[in-house]
C-alpha cells in the first residue's frame, strides 16, 4: 500500500505536511471505520476498534501520527460524528458517547504502540521469572500471556471491559 508512505517524499513546505499528516490519520481511520450503523453500538465498537488496530499494526510508521493528530480532517469528524451518533441513540449522553470513542480509540493506539517495535529495535526477549519468588508472573509466562501472541486476546478483553464499563455507567430509561 504505496499510497500511505508519501510522506517519505515531501519536504519542506510546512503547511503541506501537515495536511498530508492529517490525511494519512484519516485514511488509517477510514480503513477501520467501514462498517453499517444497525443499532448494535457495541458491535460498531468493537469493529472499529478491530479494524483500527489492524490498519494501525499494518503501516506502523504512522502510530506516532495516530498519537499525535488531532482528527480535523472533514472525513475524520463525519466518522467520529457518527460514532457519537450512534451512541446518543443508543442512550448515552454527548460526554459519555465522546469519552467512550476517546477511550477506544486511543486505547487501540496505545495498545499497538506497545506492540510495535521502533524502526532499528532489537525484539526483546522473553523476561526471566524465578517461579518460587513469582509464582503466579512464571505461570503466566510459561501460558504465553504477554507475548506477541496473546496481543490478540488483550487488546480484546480491554475492549470488552472498556465497552462494559461505559454500558454499565449509562443511563437507562424508566419504566
Amino acid at each position: 500500500m504505496n499510497d500511505l508512505v508519501v510522506i517519505d517524499h515531501v519536504g519542506g513546505h510546512v503547511v503541506g505536511q501537515v495536511l498530508i499528516l492529517d490525511g494519512l490519520v484519516e485514511r488509517v481511520l477510514a480503513r477501520a471505520f467501514t462498517l453499517q450503523i444497525d443499532g448494535d453500538w457495541r458491535r460498531l465498537l468493537r469493529e472499529f476498534a478491530g479494524g483500527y488496530r489492524r490498519e494501525l499494526l499494518r503501516h506502523p510508521g504512522l502510530l506516532p501520527l495516530a498519537a499525535t493528530r488531532p482528527v480535523t480532517t472533514p472525513d475524520a469528524l463525519r466518522m467520529l460524528e457518527t460514532g457519537a451518533a450512534a451512541l446518543r441513540s443508543a442512550g448515552f449522553e454527548l460526554r459519555t458517547a465522546m469519552h467512550l470513542l476517546n477511550a477506544i480509540a486511543m486505547f487501540t493506539v496505545g495498545h499497538c504502540l506497545a506492540e510495535t517495535d521502533p524502526p532499528g529495535a532489537t525484539p526483546q526477549p522473553q523476561p526471566q521469572v524465578d517461579p518460587a519468588l513469582f509464582p503466579n508472573l512464571a505461570e503466566a509466562l510459561h501460558a504465553g500471556l504477554g507475548t506477541p501472541q496473546d496481543h490478540q486476546e488483550r487488546f480484546d478483553v480491554t475492549i470488552d471491559a472498556l465497552i462494559n464499563g461505559f454500558d454499565a455507567a449509562r443511563p437507562r430509561s424508566r419504566p
